[in-house]
């Protein structure tokens, strides 16, 4: 779900109040947020109050309480993006209709109500799931509403890996609850409710069977899997059942050979020189595309960048996936843009940078037929696509990563800005192109 916040004003001399907006089924949903905000205190790229403690210094002196004020508003609107995906999970989980008018007034009754900003750890008692009325958890879609909701409230973290202990992503959180429709209408289509004791090699089978008639890429039909799998075990961790028909091999979470593209430096160039002086949208998203180019950065790190991570030629920030410092050398490029933006990356929204991205290299020149694999419903199909037509913000950062590596970086060096664990993902990331492949082998001795 997509969260927006704009100023109704601009007027410098005065605050202005805060719109909430977002989009529900297609039908626009507003309201007010109930405070407000000087508009220079306002970063438009964030939709949030501004981090600039210069700016905050310059107003404490006429509004000592500034600081505090701020928090209070930052509070405000985490609350507000809670308590509307809380609302609409809740009407998902419950297969009811989404009532714009209900959610006005649920916002009103908890986020709204005061002045004061609203604890969201607290969970109002209406969200609770069916699972509180000591519903059967194994039948497993009663565990997996149950499961989704401690994952929402924090009550279940990461069970393993590297973010072993933390919290569930709100993107992940969203991927779950997908899977639980799908797996409604999974239910409803073979009239039967499965409990954890039926999941083996002929149920299996049966789900494979289902999700191929519906058409689904070989990668939603492996996630389906996959997000079984870690509910089945967290069931399992919770005493509900003993089935470790989950475990067994043939119970795959299917994945394809992702057919990934980077640009070639030739290609960079062309998007370098094109002219877009007469569209600023354009512009805009070819910029921070190249600054994908320069830095290997991902598009949600590059909307953060700010004057304060550029310092001795470096750029350092923590990025949002790893939560891990990341510096990079400031290529003289990418200084260009950052001093083209004052430090700061342009003002744009990835699905616009997507949208723009394919229509500019198109316009560049980067038009090479390719053809692509994939596997729907369980068959494999050959595809041919124009190159233009599969480039997205994500090959930025493959091309950063792959022009490293051809520039003769050491994979070592590279990981750490990429963020790869082991050196064979690291080179499943690297795209070389089939000429440098042959060129390449050409000059090993075993063909002189």
């Amino acid at each position: 779900m997509n969260h927006h916040f704009d100023l109704r004003s601009k007027d410098p001399s005065k605050e202005s109040a805060i719109l909430y907006k977002c989009y529900l089924n297609g039908t626009r949903f507003t309201c007010g947020v109930g405070l407000k905000i000087y508009p220079e205190l306002w970063d438009d790229a964030t939709q949030r109050p501004t981090t600039s403690k210069p700016l905050i210094k310059n107003f404490k002196l006429e509004i000592p309480n500034i600081e505090g004020r701020i928090t209070n508003l930052k509070t405000r609107l985490d609350n507000i993006c809670y308590g509307v995906e809380a609302f609409v999970s809740n009407c998902q989980l419950l297969n009811t209709e989404i009532n714009l008018n209900e959610l006005k007034t649920h916002l009103n009754e908890t986020v709204l109500k005061s002045k004061r900003t609203i604890d969201p750890r607290k969970k109002s008692k209406e969200f609770q799931f069916k699972t509180d009325s000591g519903q059967n958890l194994n039948y497993i879609h009663v565990y997996v509403e149950k499961f989704i909701w401690e994952i929402s409230n924090g009550r279940k973290t990461i069970r393993s890996g590297s973010q072993s202990k933390k919290r569930y992503t709100p993107q992940t959180i969203r991927n779950y609850k997908s899977f639980y429709n799908q797996w409604l209408k999974f239910e409803k289509f073979q009239k039967h409710k499965y409990n954890w004791d039926e999941i083996d090699l002929s149920f299996y089978n049966t789900f494979l069977h289902y999700l191929n008639s519906k058409k689904y890429k070989w990668d939603t039909v492996g996630k389906a899997f996959k997000h079984l799998k870690v509910i089945a075990q967290a069931a399992m961790d919770d005493g509900i059942h003993q089935n470790l028909k989950f475990r067994e091999p043939y119970f795959k979470a299917l994945k394809s050979d992702i057919e990934n593209i980077a640009l070639t430096f030739k290609e960079v160039e062309l998007l370098e020189n094109l002219d877009l002086s007469n569209n600023s949208a354009w512009d805009k998203a070819r910029d921070i595309f190249l600054m994908g180019c320069y830095t290997a950065l991902r598009f949600s790190d590059l909307k953060k960048l700010r004057k304060e991570h550029f310092q001795n030629d470096l750029i350092s920030i923590i990025t949002q996936k790893t939560k891990k410092e990341v510096v990079i050398p400031l290529k003289s490029k990418m200084k260009q843009l950052a001093i083209k933006y004052q430090y700061q990356a342009p003002k744009i929204s990835e699905q616009k940078v997507n949208e723009y991205i394919k229509l500019i290299s198109k316009m560049a020149g980067i038009c090479e037929p390719i053809e692509k694999k994939e596997i729907i419903g369980g068959e494999t199909k050959i595809k041919t696509a124009f190159k233009h037509e599969m480039i997205t913000t994500h090959t930025a950062r493959r091309t950063a990563a792959t022009h490293m590596y051809l520039q003769k970086m050491l994979p070592i060096d590279i990981m750490a800005i990429t963020s790869h664990k082991t050196e064979s993902s690291f080179l499943r990331y690297i795209c070389l192109p089939k000429e440098e492949r042959v060129r390449r082998m050409a000059e090993n001795e075993f063909f002189k």
